[in-house]
């Protein structure tokens, strides 16, 4: 095989390695993931408490995302599958019964629907 010379070789290089996977228990790994590793450390009693101690940016104003102004700055919250409510119904939701919890910034179509322009936070329960 011949080797790349130069600053391409070493993006390449970078590339490579910045998609090679993480050994397996690694923890904190994924900024658009809250593993329920995290959630239990985080001695959180709420899925807003979980997200406001491990990823605060989660809850962040994204201003208005569309043309007619009338979506909502906020991403919205979906749980095990299905649309759930604003971003203030993280505070109903148990830390307790978190499996995980993911950021989309944005959202998918296909999976969320074209409502959803400031993204969405999709919680798994541990059912």
């Amino acid at each position: 095989m011949r080797r790349i010379q130069g600053w391409y070789g070493s993006f390449v290089a970078v590339l490579v390695s910045g998609c090679a996977s993480l050994p397996a228990g690694q923890i904190g790994t994924d900024q658009a993931v809250i593993t329920r590793d995290e959630i239990v450390r985080s001695g959180a009693a709420t899925a807003y408490d979980a997200i406001r101690n491990a990823r605060p940016l989660f809850l962040g104003f994204r201003g208005v995302t569309t043309v007619s102004g009338k979506s909502s700055p906020y991403p919205t919250v979906w749980l095990d599958g299905m649309e759930y409510g604003s971003i203030e119904t993280l505070r109903g939701i148990p830390a307790g019964e978190i499996h995980q919890i993911q950021i989309f910034r944005t959202a998918i179509p296909s999976v969320f629907g074209t409502q959803n322009t400031s993204g969405v936070i999709a919680i798994t329960t541990r059912h």
